[in-house]
């Protein structure tokens, strides 16, 4: 079995707390963070892939010891809520590609939506790709960090599983069956998201 670096890109990081303060509250998420330093954006920007990793990991652990069962439908909505904002803060080369998708006919966005999503996940280090299955795509992320010392019956990764809803609905203005078919958590070699 390969083993990746369970790594996150420090851009997409910066978005997400930014976004989970949007659906929490900075109060409430301050304090369930508990780390002043993990809201200073400055030391989000400092960080590698590595430790924004592990910072990601975190936060949502905290998340989900905190909300319980609600913590999947808040996760959800985090990662649905990302996509746009996390696109505003990318390079000029993701912005350009991300225009480029917008110009190809609505019904064949879906792959290079997905491409541009995996881009920006993978980072520098990260392992994410797309892969045409049979009519489905399937939207593959080995580096995952969510699932990072979890052992769990069920797939985890509701921020990544929501990111690629957004996305999709950002690219072509229609809702998508998304589901995680592997997850990391559960034992896979990488969590494995089918969209339909």
């Amino acid at each position: 079995m390969a083993t990746h670096l369970r790594t996150y890109p420090p851009s997409l990081l910066r978005q997400f707390i930014l976004t989970a303060n949007a659906e929490v509250g900075q109060n409430e998420l301050a304090q369930l963070i508990n780390d002043p330093s993990l809201m200073d954006i400055n030391v989000i920007n400092s960080l590698n892939e590595l430790q924004a990793a592990e910072t990601f990991t975190e936060i949502q652990r905290r998340l989900r010891v905190y909300y319980g069962r609600g913590a999947r439908g808040i996760l959800l909505r985090i990662g649905q809520n990302l996509w746009k904002p996390a696109l505003e803060q990318q390079g000029i080369m993701v912005r350009i590609l991300a225009a480029g998708v917008k110009l190809i006919p609505a019904g064949m966005r879906q792959k290079p939506a997905l491409d541009l999503l995996a881009r920006v996940m993978r980072g520098k280090e990260g392992s994410v790709s797309v892969h045409t299955m049979d009519l489905n795509l399937l939207f593959v992320d080995s580096s995952s960090p969510t699932t990072e010392g979890l052992q769990e019956s069920q797939p985890v990764c509701f921020v990544t599983l929501g990111l690629i809803r957004g996305l999709l609905f950002w690219a072509t203005e229609n809702d998508y069956d998304v589901e995680e078919t592997g997850c990391r958590a559960m034992g896979n070699e990488s969590c494995e998201f089918k969209v339909v």
